[in-house]
């Protein structure tokens, strides 16, 4: 079954099925699905995996926590706008220590949808406490909602 997605007036049609097909990152590199600070347009931080593609993750929502982003699981129909990155073990474990894991975000498998029309397996980092969320803004991508917020400058992203 095909979802069908509307935002802003326009339609999304995704694949009927969601079998990854493999990116195969180089052993014993890992994709990532980033959607916030790590993110390459944003680049907060020291850290500089090999950019793969733009991607969706579908069945997650995205918070708006004031400094940085947090995904939690939801509907099917929810979605959040991010890139895969191919890391190193070196940058997974900076990358790891960044997100705060265990205790702040999670590393959990995810199937993601490439701006190619590929389903995708991947790792994301889906926040740990929900609990805490509250009410806070609900977001789809956070380059442009940071941009926005005029929480950087300059952005080199498509």
């Amino acid at each position: 079954m095909a979802y069908h997605i509307s935002r802003d007036g326009a339609t999304v049609r995704l694949p009927d099925t969601k079998t990854p097909r493999p990116i195969k990152p180089t052993p014993p590199n890992t994709i990532v699905f980033v959607y916030g600070t790590l993110r390459p347009a944003v680049n907060r931080w020291d850290v500089s995996p090999k950019q793969v593609a733009r991607a969706t993750l579908y069945g997650h929502r995205m918070h708006d926590l004031g400094a940085f982003p947090a995904i939690t699981p939801s509907t099917p129909e929810s979605f959040v706008v991010g890139d895969l990155v191919e890391a190193t073990p070196a940058e997974l474990a900076r990358m790891d220590r960044i997100e705060g894991v265990p205790h702040h975000y999670k590393s959990e498998p995810v199937n993601v949808h490439t701006a190619d029309g590929e389903w995708v397996e991947a790792v994301a980092y889906v926040y740990a406490n929900p609990e805490r969320i509250g009410n806070r803004p609900i977001i789809v991508d956070w380059v442009e909602h940071a941009l926005g917020k005029n929480m950087f400058e300059e952005v080199d992203h498509v």
